[in-house]
């Protein structure tokens, strides 16, 4: 299965801002391409109004922000026709679950935007969002460590639209994950399990175990 990356275009930063687009793409963090094709995107726009409603938060500055964005920006939340936001988290909550399984992660950019903010969509409106909270990866730290620079989205072809960045994002990480692998000198195996998921065996010192007792508890 895939993992998934997630984009919002939002009207505040807070955790329970208001949101009027959500774009994801499932992808392959160790594969060579982002499959584009529409089944494997997912891109809706969400009624101001019910989101509103649903207590979502609208800040006057990101407003004024987003008058200063380009008409193409603005234009991609009228199309798809705005939906209200129950109905967007549900198709997004069966979509996601559609592409991915128990040990896939759901990756935003940043660790405290996006998914923070979907989460507490989710939860408003009396729903669980479809990922555990430890399967959450972070796009900043990677490219951070990595030494990869995103290029922001002002200069990016379709930049502040939900579903390029989400694009744009998954490519990075492939970019990243490349060169990890090219700075460790090995190429990633296919394997029926999920390597991220293999059990470590905690390292006993030899010297202080000999006087633990056989049956004393070691927690990490």
């Amino acid at each position: 299965m895939s993992d998934v990356m997630a984009d919002l275009e939002t009207l505040s930063t807070r955790q329970h801002a208001l949101f009027m687009s959500i774009g994801a793409v499932a992808f392959d963090p160790r594969g060579s391409r982002v499959n584009r094709d529409p089944g494997n995107v997912f891109y809706q726009n969400v009624d101001i109004v019910s989101a509103q409603r649903a207590g979502l938060h609208v800040d006057g500055e990101t407003i004024v922000w987003w008058f200063k964005q380009s008409d193409a920006a603005r234009s991609a939340f009228k199309d798809p026709a705005p939906r209200p936001i129950d109905e967007v988290l549900e198709s997004f909550a069966r979509w996601y679950k559609q592409h991915t399984d128990r040990s896939s992660f759901v990756w935003s950019h940043g660790a405290t935007f996006d998914i923070p903010i979907l989460t507490e969509a989710f939860q408003r409106v009396g729903m669980k969002a479809p990922w555990f909270y430890s399967r959450v990866h972070d796009t900043r730290t990677l490219f951070d460590l990595v030494g990869v620079k995103l290029p922001p989205a002002d200069l990016r072809a379709g930049g502040h639209n939900a579903l390029h960045d989400a694009i744009a994002q998954a490519e990075h990480v492939q970019l990243c994950t490349k060169r990890i692998f090219a700075l460790a000198g090995a190429i990633p195996q296919q394997s029926e399990g999920d390597p991220r998921d293999e059990a470590v065996e905690p390292v006993v010192d030899s010297d202080a175990a000999d006087g633990a007792s056989a049956d004393a508890e070691i927690v990490i």
